[in-house]
């Protein structure tokens, strides 16, 4: 009767196996309402040095095409009329540049200038070379796109610039190796109004980067002094203990970059890192928030102070 049993619930796994088999088709999804559309990332800000207005227009490549760097290359778009107008004052046009078109020496100073690393080297991007834009706080600045006969458009402001009180490090927390260390930003917030900051950070020669975590407003700390630590970042390809993630080496100097920015920008920022933020295999999809009408993307200004500092013992 044992026998009989197994033989039977063996039959019916094997069946039903083969239904399964039976019933699988191939999924095609339908991507005609995905049509390639303009992608634009701009940023103006006004900092404690001189930072070039750069603006990247390019378009989306389709989901099940092979991407590489040519194809990178292929979706930036040339001979655009970009401008950008100050309230209340005059034009500016910016200059297009494409990288692969200057002479080697230039071309990697001009990466540098940018801070482009990675597949994207050979970038095509529009940007106010001689900072002929006059750049002032709580002050707008409409971007206007022609390409071809498409116009894209969009508006943000420069918020007022809130500086660091000090910046700081301290023994890590836990039982992790006495050469870790937390670093951190005390600011203190002004009062009565929304306010909303951006962190990013670089390692000694490597670039600035952000963890996904970037963004934050001040509803809980309207007009105090507030201090906080900034995570180490851990870029593509970092090996990193659990103990140690987030952490800082003693001999590390650190590159700050800390920024204001309006309510729109954060709001791109805050919905692409939710995105990313919100991985695995029953993830939802999240479009992020784009200020740019006619395209995908961001306009976006900073106010924003560029800090070193050296985490001694």
């Amino acid at each position: 009767m044992k026998h009989l049993i197994k033989y039977t619930v063996v039959t019916f796994m094997i069946a039903t196996g083969l239904l399964l088999l039976s019933c699988e088709t191939e999924y095609e999804p339908d991507t005609s309402q995905y049509p390639v559309e303009y992608v634009v990332e701009g940023f103006i800000e006004l900092a404690n040095q001189d930072v070039p207005t750069v603006v990247y227009v390019s378009r989306t490549l389709p989901f099940f095409d092979r991407i590489d760097s040519d194809a990178l290359k292929e979706s930036f778009v040339r001979d655009a009329e970009v401008t950008v107008t100050m309230e209340g004052g005059e034009s500016v046009t910016l200059t297009e540049i494409c990288v692969d078109e200057l002479d080697p020496a230039i071309a990697e100073a001009f990466r540098d200038l940018l801070l482009v690393t990675g597949v994207f080297r050979d970038l095509c991007v529009y940007v106010d070379l001689n900072n002929e834009i006059e750049k002032r706080p709580n002050t707008r600045y409409n971007l206007e796109i022609i390409a071809g006969d498409d116009v894209l458009t969009a508006a943000t402001t420069i918020p007022d610039t809130v500086p660091a009180n000090r910046l700081f490090h301290e023994a890590a927390p836990g039982n992790v190796d006495d050469q870790f260390r937390d670093f951190g930003i005390e600011f203190t917030d002004p009062v009565g109004q929304v306010d909303f900051y951006r962190t990013l950070t670089g390692v000694n020669s490597l670039p600035l980067y952000s963890n996904n975590a970037s963004v934050f407003d001040d509803v809980f700390f309207d007009g105090q002094t507030f201090s906080f630590p900034i995570p180490r970042p851990v870029y593509p390809g970092d090996e990193v203990s659990i103990d140690s993630v987030g952490l800082y080496t003693v001999g590390d100097t650190v590159q700050l970059k800390w920024m204001t920015l309006d309510a729109e920008h954060y709001d791109f920022w805050s919905s692409l890192e939710f995105d990313s933020n919100s991985g695995g295999p029953f993830a939802s999809y999240t479009r992020a928030n784009s200020n740019v009408d006619g395209a995908l993307g961001i306009w976006g200004g900073y106010g924003a102070y560029y800090y070193t500092y050296v985490i001694a013992d």
